[in-house]
C-alpha cells in the first residue's frame, strides 16, 4: 500500500512524462509524415486544380514524346538528333498541353461530356484525326484512307511474338523499335482520346455563339460599301525624342490605364547576365586544320578509311555501304553538294563552312547506279550454335535449289514466306550495325531471282532476292569533318580573364559600370518566371549548369548579390554569371518595375507625340496643306471597308479608326487631322461605291459567330491544338503551380 501511495505522489510528473513518450511517439511520425509529403512535393514538376504531376511522369512523356521525333525524322530521312534548344522547345510544349488538357477536361467534365471506345474507334477508322500523324508507321499517305487501321489491329495482335521472334534472332535492335511503336501507340491513344474530347468542348462553346439577322445585315452594309481616298499622314516619328517630357506622374497616369496588362500570376525575378562564348582561337584552328589536312593526305595515298575516319575524330562515322546523296544531305549538306564534282577514288581538299563552323575533307570510295527498292523474302535458320545455324541454312539452301516448295519450307521452320519491299530510306533508318550492313550487301550483291546464305554474326539467313527497282546513284564515301572548336587553354585564358573582372567588381552597379571597358555586355531580362527563364537559357545556351543558376536567382540569392561562374553551353562554351535585380510577387507589377517602366515610357512618348503632332496640324483644311507638312507621306486607298485597318507605307501601322473615319466620310469630302496609332491622318474621299456581293443572311450569322469565337480562341478548334484567349482566362482559375525551373 505504501508503494501504491509513492507512486500515486508520482501521479502528475508521470502523466507529464507518459504525455511526453506520446508526443514523441506521435510527432516522430509526424515528422516522418512531413518529411516523406515534403519529399514528394519537392518531386513535382507543377499542378493544375491541384492534381500534382510527378517529374517522373513528366519526364516519361517528354522521352516518349521525342521518340516519336525521332521516329518521324527517321521515316523522313532527316537527321534524328535533336539539339538542347529543341528538347527545351518539347518540354514546353508539353507542359502547355499538359496545362490545356487539364483546363479543357475539367470543364468538360462540369458539361458532362466524355469520349467513348465507340468513339475512338470511329476515329480511328476514318484517320483524319490530328493525333495520328505522331504514328507515322501506320499512315498510308493517301488522302481518303490516310491511317491504316488494320496494320495497327494486327500490330497489337501480334506484337508479343514480334519480340519473341526479334529476341531469338537476336535482334536487339529491332527488339526496341517494336517496343518504341508500342510505346508511340499508347501515347498516341491517350491523344485521340484528349483531341476527341477538345473537339466536343470546342463545338459545345461554338454552340454558344449566336448572331441576328439584324446585324448581319449591319455587317454585311459595312462589306459592301467601300471607299476610295487620298490618305496624307504626318507620322509620330516624325516628332524628335528630345521634344517629349515624361514624368513618374504620366508613367503612373498609363500605368493605371494598362495595368490589367502587369498582371502576373507566378513570381518572377529580374536578372542581368554576363555570357561569353569561347570560340577558337588562331592557334586552336591552326592545330585543327593541320590535323584534317594530316588525314586528307592519308585519304588520298589509299589507306584505310574507316581506321583513318575513326583516329580524326570525325563527327561523321564511317559507314561501309553506297548510300543515297539524302543521307548526306541530312548530315552534312555541304558534302553532299560536292558528291559529283569528285571522281571515285578521289578525295576533296580540307574546306572550311562557316555556317556549320567545320573543316571537311572526305573521299569518294565509290559511286555506283543500285536499286532504291528491292523485294524479298528470307527464312532464319534458328539454332543453339552458330555452326548448327550454318548447317541449318545449307539444309534449306539446297532444299530450295532442289525445287522444294518455299512456303512449306518456311512453315517448317515457323517463319512466314511472304516477300518484303525494302527501300533504301527504310534500311538507312534502321542503323548502321555490322550486321546491318551485312544484310544490306549482301541484297545489294544478290542477283534478282536468286539466292544465297548470309551469316550475320552467330546466325544464318536464306535470303531470296526477287525483285529490284529504282536504280539510282549511291555514294561510299569516308567524311573527315572535325569543328573549329576551342582548346582546353583557351578557354582556361577566358575563364580566368572573366573571373580576374569578377574578382576586381563584386557588385552590380561595379560590373554595370565596367562591364564594356572589359569587352562583357550586361543583358537585363525583367519579371521572369523561373520556367521561362530556364526554358529560354536552355534554348539559347544549354547545358545541365542553366538550372543551377536559375535555382540560384529564385531560391538562395537576394537582390543585389552576384552570383558565381557557371560553366555552362550545349557544348561547354558558355561562361555565365547572373545578378539578381528585383524580386516580383504574383500579383501586378508596379509601375516602376524596369519591365513596366519601359513599356509605359513607350505608350506615353507615344502620346505625347501624338499630341505635338496634332498641334502641327491644326488649321489644315485641305489635302494639298496637309501634303505641305514637314514629312507627310501620301498614300492612295482602294476599296476600303468599315473594319479593314488600313495601313500607309511609311507608317506601318495598322489603323482600323482610320477605316471608320473613311467609311463615314462622303464623296469629295476633306477629312481630318485624326490621331491613329502611328500618325495624324487626314483624307481626300475620291469615290463611294458598293461591291457586288450578294446577302445570305443565314450564311453571314454564320461568318458572325465564327468570327465571335475565334476572337477569343485565335486558331483552328478542330486542329487537336488550342491557344486562345479563353483559356488565358481559365488558367487563371486554375491554381496552376509551375516547379519546372527546378527540374
Amino acid at each position: 500500500m505504501a508503494a501504491i501511495q509513492k507512486i500515486r505522489s508520482y501521479g502528475p510528473w508521470l502523466i507529464g512524462i507518459i504525455g511526453l513518450a506520446l508526443f514523441a511517439f506521435v510527432a516522430g511520425d509526424l515528422f516522418k509524415w512531413v518529411e516523406t509529403h515534403a519529399n514528394v512535393g519537392r518531386m513535382q514538376v507543377g499542378s493544375v486544380y491541384g492534381e500534382d504531376l510527378s517529374i517522373q511522369d513528366f519526364q516519361e512523356e517528354e522521352q516518349t514524346f521525342t521518340n516519336i521525333v525521332k521516329m518521324q525524322r527517321q521515316l523522313s530521312g532527316q537527321e534524328e538528333n535533336i539539339s538542347d534548344a529543341e528538347q527545351e522547345g518539347i518540354r514546353s510544349y508539353l507542359w502547355q498541353q499538359h496545362v490545356q488538357n487539364s483546363i479543357i477536361r475539367h470543364e468538360a467534365a462540369k458539361l458532362g461530356l466524355y469520349v467513348t471506345n465507340e468513339e475512338v474507334q470511329n476515329a480511328l477508322r476514318e484517320g483524319q484525326a490530328g493525333s495520328l500523324r505522331m504514328i507515322s508507321m501506320f499512315l498510308t499517305g493517301n488522302a481518303q484512307a490516310p491511317f491504316n487501321l488494320q496494320l495497327l489491329q494486327d500490330f497489337l495482335k501480334n506484337k508479343d511474338k514480334y519480340l519473341q521472334q526479334a529476341a531469338q534472332q537476336g535482334g536487339s535492335e529491332q527488339v526496341e523499335m517494336i517496343q518504341n511503336i508500342d510505346q508511340v501507340w499508347t501515347y498516341t491513344e491517350k491523344q485521340l482520346r484528349q483531341e476527341l474530347l477538345t473537339q466536343k468542348y470546342y463545338y459545345f462553346l461554338m454552340q454558344s455563339f449566336a448572331s441576328n439577322p439584324t446585324l448581319a445585315k449591319f455587317e454585311f452594309d459595312n462589306n459592301v460599301n467601300l471607299t476610295d481616298a487620298l490618305v496624307a499622314a504626318l507620322p509620330y516619328s516624325t516628332v524628335a525624342d528630345n521634344e517629349v517630357k515624361i514624368s513618374d506622374a504620366d508613367l503612373q497616369k498609363a500605368y493605371e490605364q494598362y495595368k490589367e496588362r502587369f498582371f502576373v500570376p507566378v513570381d518572377t525575378r529580374d536578372v542581368k547576365l554576363i555570357d561569353v562564348t569561347v570560340t577558337a582561337s588562331a592557334a586552336d584552328r591552326k592545330a585543327i586544320t593541320d590535323e584534317v589536312t594530316a588525314a586528307y593526305n592519308d585519304l588520298s595515298a589509299g589507306g584505310d578509311v574507316a581506321a583513318i575516319v575513326n583516329r580524326s575524330k570525325s563527327r561523321v562515322q564511317y559507314t561501309n555501304l553506297p548510300l543515297r546523296r539524302d543521307v548526306f544531305q541530312s548530315v552534312a549538306a555541304d558534302v553532299a553538294t560536292r558528291l559529283d564534282s569528285v571522281a571515285p577514288g578521289g578525295t576533296i581538299a580540307p574546306y572550311v563552312d562557316a555556317q556549320t563552323n567545320t573543316i571537311t575533307t572526305f573521299r569518294l570510295v565509290a559511286k555506283q547506279q543500285l536499286p532504291d527498292s528491292i523485294l524479298y523474302r528470307g527464312i532464319v535458320a534458328q539454332a543453339a550454335s552458330a555452326d548448327e545455324s550454318a548447317k541449318r541454312a545449307d539444309s534449306i539452301f539446297n532444299a530450295l535449289q532442289g525445287g522444294a516448295d518455299y512456303k512449306t519450307v518456311a512453315e517448317k521452320y515457323g517463319q512466314k514466306s511472304d516477300s518484303v519491299w525494302l527501300t533504301s530510306q527504310q534500311f538507312e533508318t534502321l542503323g548502321m550495325s555490322d550486321d546491318n550492313i551485312t544484310f544490306f550487301t549482301a541484297l545489294y550483291d544478290i542477283e534478282a531471282g536468286t539466292r544465297r546464305i548470309v551469316k550475320m554474326g552467330e546466325a544464318s539467313l536464306v535470303v531470296e532476292v526477287i525483285d529490284k527497282r529504282a536504280y539510282m546513284d549511291k555514294y561510299n564515301v569516308a567524311v573527315v569533318r572535325r569543328t573549329i572548336d576551342f582548346s582546353k587553354e583557351t578557354y582556361t585564358t577566358e575563364k580566368n580573364k572573366l573571373n580576374r573582372f569578377l574578382s576586381q567588381n563584386q557588385t552590380v552597379e561595379a560590373i554595370d559600370k565596367n562591364a564594356g571597358k572589359s569587352g562583357y555586355v550586361v543583358n537585363p531580362i525583367y519579371a521572369a518566371s523561373g520556367s521561362a527563364l530556364l526554358s529560354n537559357l536552355r534554348q539559347q545556351i544549354g547545358g545541365s549548369s542553366v538550372k543551377d543558376l536559375v535555382a540560384w536567382a529564385f531560391d538562395q540569392a537576394e537582390v543585389g548579390q552576384v552570383s558565381t561562374l557557371y560553366e555552362a553551353g550545349a557544348h561547354g562554351d558558355h561562361l555565365l554569371v547572373a545578378m539578381l535585380t528585383g524580386v516580383n510577387k504574383k500579383g501586378y507589377l508596379p509601375w516602376d518595375s524596369p519591365a513596366v517602366k519601359e513599356f509605359l515610357t513607350g505608350v506615353v512618348r507615344q502620346q505625347k507625340k501624338s499630341d505635338i503632332a496634332m498641334n502641327k496640324a491644326k488649321g489644315v483644311k485641305s489635302l494639298d496643306a496637309a501634303q505641305a507638312l514637314a514629312g507627310v507621306v501620301t498614300d492612295s486607298v482602294n476599296g476600303n471597308a468599315l473594319g479593314q485597318a488600313v495601313m500607309l507605307q511609311g507608317v506601318g501601322t495598322q489603323e482600323l479608326l482610320l477605316s471608320a473615319v473613311l467609311a463615314k466620310a462622303t464623296k469629295g469630302q476633306f477629312v481630318g487631322p485624326y490621331a491613329g496609332v502611328g500618325a495624324v491622318y487626314f483624307a481626300q474621299i475620291l469615290d463611294k461605291r458598293q461591291s457586288e456581293e450578294k446577302f445570305d443572311e443565314k450564311q453571314m450569322m454564320q461568318q458572325l459567330s465564327q468570327q465571335d469565337m475565334q476572337s477569343i480562341i485565335q486558331s483552328n478548334p478542330f486542329s487537336g491544338q488550342v491557344n486562345h484567349l479563353l483559356l488565358s482566362a481559365l488558367e487563371l482559375k486554375a491554381d496552376v503551380v509551375d516547379n519546372r525551373y527546378k527540374f
